[in-house]
């Protein structure tokens, strides 16, 4: 987790929201730079509406910070594309 965080408060964004995003994401990754996005809690934890918070995932995924792995109505699996 640790690695992750470190590269998320270094990865080049675009806005001070996709940092936070990319650090909230990191903060709850797993071993393997996994993160689970399954409720409103992320949202509510960066003090933003959903959409906003969906908006900057997406645009980090764009940006190829970020992959989605799995996605479906109740939850989406996201792989920070953490350097090595």
């Amino acid at each position: 987790m640790m690695e992750a965080v470190s590269w998320a408060s270094s990865a080049p964004v675009k806005t001070p929201e996709q940092r936070l995003v990319l650090l909230l994401l990191a903060m709850r990754s797993c071993f393997d730079h996994r993160a689970v996005l399954s409720d409103d809690a992320l949202p509510e934890q960066a003090s933003m509406p959903p959409d906003q918070f969906m908006d900057a995932v997406h645009e980090l995924v764009k940006m190829g910070l970020l992959n989605i792995e799995e996605r479906n109505p109740f939850r989406m699996v996201v792989r920070l594309m953490v350097a090595a």
